[in-house]
């Protein structure tokens, strides 16, 4: 049993993995892209800097997020006529649930919808493109598995 669940985490990885890579792979890389006289500055791949690690932490900017791929049939709640570039808090709903009772759960805040892909097969659904946080991929992924996701657009104050 244990090694079957091992065995099913290597491949949501390698899966999830393998939809980033896919969903990158259309955008050149930094390195393949020649300075232009003036800009050199924008490709810098220096680390932001900070005062000390500890003490500030740096929000992401849009070029620090990864896209997520999702069908729109899997994540509940999500307005047909949304923006693109819109932030949104997803929730989810533990399947099976892992209380006694099934409630929704915070799972990640300020996520960015980039885009919405039509199917590629005539019957499929449209696919929802997400930015998100690196170190908060495994948490979607784990949300997208084991759980019923559901986004909500943060009241306009908020995020």
């Amino acid at each position: 049993m244990k090694q079957r669940a091992i065995t099913v985490a290597a491949a949501l990885i390698a899966c999830a993995a393998a939809v980033m890579w896919v969903v990158q792979g259309a955008r050149p890389s930094r390195d393949s892209i020649p300075a232009a006289a003036g800009h050199a500055e924008d490709l810098d791949p220096s680390p932001h800097p900070s005062t000390t690690a500890a003490s500030v932490t740096i929000p992401p900017t849009t070029a620090d997020l990864v896209s997520y791929a999702i069908p729109t049939t899997e994540l509940q709640g999500l307005p047909p006529d949304l923006a693109f570039g819109t932030r949104l808090d997803l929730w989810v709903a533990w399947q099976p649930p892992i209380t006694k009772r099934t409630e929704l759960q915070p799972l990640l805040e300020g996520v960015l919808l980039e885009k919405i892909v039509p199917p590629l097969l005539p019957d499929g659904p449209h696919s929802a493109i997400l930015k998100v946080d690196p170190d908060e991929i495994s948490d979607l992924i784990w949300g997208d598995r084991f759980g019923a996701l559901s986004a909500v657009v943060p009241p306009a104050g908020k995020s």
